[in-house]
């Protein structure tokens, strides 16, 4: 294979140490430094969240930047994936600035803190599902490590639930969070700060410089600020294609070179962008647009819900009707009943849940973010979702 493709390496880690030491053979004494002029073509792959996850072809980077003008060293965690575009973007990242970067293999909540502490980390990016893995360890686990180390942490790829960023802001200390939007397709589109993390609750921040963003009905019509539709971008790194695919439609990536992320959200007049849900999560019951991220947080507000994951199941009256997923905090003892009647006044009664499931663990990819796709599927088995 690796004559084929015309490598003279190939290296793959995994855990344990004694796998590097066939490396260590190659290394040369006195060997004069040889650095690349720029980054191998890199091919990542997209969440999968609705459907096979597609091949994209990150665009070539330049050269990096000295370490004065990138950014402040120190020490980093990575606990992304290398398929996603995360991980790969976080190594760029960790060279650029001359960071010492620590390499988790597989995550372990506690064994976070643990790294945290033994090699002073000052930054940690990662999806919400980790912190929250965190965040429900006993108290004494989390008392025993020191985490005052830490200089910023960014949670990304999935909806950061406000409990969650109380409990982060509490934990590592305030001014030290934010959030980051992107995609595997366009690269990252905005953030919120550490400062705005409390105060705009819901928000995925201010469109990085050189991104436009707008919100468009179904038609393709551009919608003012403050209305809900689908969120299209452009940015400096926006695909013309996927992986051995043919060129994007005008569906997907319009002459302009906007393309549709496949969310539902608004722009405020101040430019902070707020998301929706996933434009194939949306729920249509009775031709009315139900989004199931809204139900998700009033579920999770419950003390005893560490996650919830809300979808459409088919229903012969209304085309579509919501029930919901739901996992569960150590200890918990609140069963479906008691937590249905918690938001039955918050929750108009097309949006309640017509059923609700607690199971061990919700089933996600990789990345943290949950899989519906896995959820639905016995309900939708030999029917079509038109959505």
């Amino acid at each position: 294979m690796t004559r084929r493709l015309g490598l003279n390496l190939v290296v793959a880690v995994n855990a344990g140490l004694h796998e590097l030491e066939p490396l260590a053979s190659l290394y040369v004494e006195d060997a004069p430094p040889r650095f690349a002029k720029a980054d191998p073509s890199l091919i990542v792959y997209t969440s999968g969240t609705t459907g096979r996850p597609k091949g994209v072809a990150m665009p070539e980077r330049p050269p990096p930047p000295s370490v004065e003008a990138a950014g402040p060293p120190g020490v980093m965690l990575i606990t992304m994936p290398m398929h996603h575009a995360s991980g790969p973007n976080q190594v760029w990242k960790g060279r650029a600035t001359g960071r010492r970067t620590v390499l988790m293999n597989r995550f372990d909540a506690e064994q976070v803190l643990a790294l945290i502490e033994r090699h002073g980390v000052n930054y940690w990016a990662a999806v919400p599902t980790m912190c929250q893995r965190i965040s429900v360890l006993p108290p004494e686990i989390l008392s025993r490590y020191d985490v005052s180390s830490i200089k910023a942490i960014s949670l990304g790829a999935a909806p950061v639930p406000y409990g969650l960023k109380q409990w982060a802001v509490g934990h590592f200390g305030p001014g030290k969070l934010s959030e980051g939007y992107g995609s595997t397709e366009t690269g990252m589109i905005s953030s919120l700060s550490p400062a705005d993390q409390l105060v705009k609750p819901g928000s995925s921040g201010l469109p990085f410089k050189g991104v436009a963003i707008r919100i468009r009905d179904g038609a393709g019509r551009d919608l003012p600020p403050g209305e809900t539709g689908d969120i299209w971008v452009k940015t400096p790194t926006t695909i013309r294609a996927y992986l051995n695919a043919d060129a994007l439609g005008a569906d997907v990536r319009d002459a302009e070179g906007f393309f549709k992320v496949g969310d539902v959200g608004r722009l405020e007049a101040d430019g902070h962008l707020y998301l929706t849900d996933r434009s194939k999560d949306m729920i249509v019951a009775g031709g009315v647009n139900i989004y199931p991220a809204e139900i998700e947080a009033e579920l999770q507000a419950h003390p005893q819900v560490l996650a919830a994951a809300v979808i459409g199941v088919p229903d012969d009256d209304l085309g579509e009707a919501p029930i919901a997923f739901l996992e569960m905090r150590p200890g918990a003892v609140a069963g479906p009943e008691e937590i249905a009647a918690t938001v039955r006044d918050r929750l108009a009664a097309f949006k309640r849940p017509r059923a609700i499931h607690i199971i061990d663990e919700l089933p996600r990819n990789p990345m943290g973010k949950i899989l519906k796709t896995e959820l639905r599927a016995p309900f939708w088995k030999g029917r079509e979702r038109n959505i």
